[in-house]
């Protein structure tokens, strides 16, 4: 007779616990009662330590590490009756509630957004380039806007030329500054004989 293979149990993979099933968690900020009673794993209306910290190392975005070293110290912060557990309402209060207090003060540390490099200066990309180091969104190129762009796209980030750099730019600007405002439109910029023009041919030739 052959023997039955006994079905493997999954178990969590924070805590290592075998469950049967598992159920959505409402989001706290639209659902917040619900949620309370989700991470109430023995359903007595309360929740202790250990419900916590499993619930904040899962489901909410905190660095888990610095609260589980800190938990002790935070606990009688987070219960105010100091019976062990924090109730919905202890969970619920403003700034030192259990929620609140941990997603003001425990963020977790979040890679930079990748910026994407400077388009290359051509014909086909004058208004990109334009667009680009428009840093204010201004809908025109600074002196100072001009110079960084150049000290980074043609000088590889090389400081030692700001000056220079600058100095140029402000005796050449009255060239392509038509109007006299004090900055390139798209148009002054774009144009043919304008600055990106001038810029191709002394820095791509």
């Amino acid at each position: 007779m052959k023997r039955l293979k006994q079905k493997a149990v999954p178990h969590c993979v924070v805590c290592h616990t075998p469950y049967e099933g598992f159920a959505d968690v409402p989001d706290f900020e639209v659902d917040p009662e619900g949620f309370f009673q989700v991470v109430d794993f023995d359903r007595n209306h309360r929740l202790n330590q250990g419900e916590v910290i499993a619930a904040l190392k899962a489901l909410v975005d905190v660095d888990y590490k610095k609260i589980e070293q800190d938990a002790d110290t935070l606990w009688d912060l987070w219960d105010k009756n100091l019976d062990g557990t924090i109730s919905f309402q202890e969970m619920m209060r403003p700034k030192t509630g259990l929620l609140h207090y941990v997603r003001s003060r425990y963020p977790v540390e979040k890679a930079a957004p990748q910026v994407a490099p400077p388009p290359v200066l051509s014909d086909k990309t004058k208004k990109a380039f334009f667009d680009y180091w428009d840093e204010d969104k201004s809908g025109t190129l600074s002196v100072d806007e001009i110079c960084r762009a150049v000290i980074k796209t043609y000088l590889k980030d090389d400081l030692s030329t700001a000056e220079l750099v600058r100095t140029t730019m402000e005796a050449l600007w009255p060239m392509f500054d038509h109007d006299g405002s004090g900055a390139l439109d798209e148009d002054e910029f774009c144009k043919a004989g304008g600055l990106a023009d001038t810029l191709m041919a002394n820095f791509q030739g």
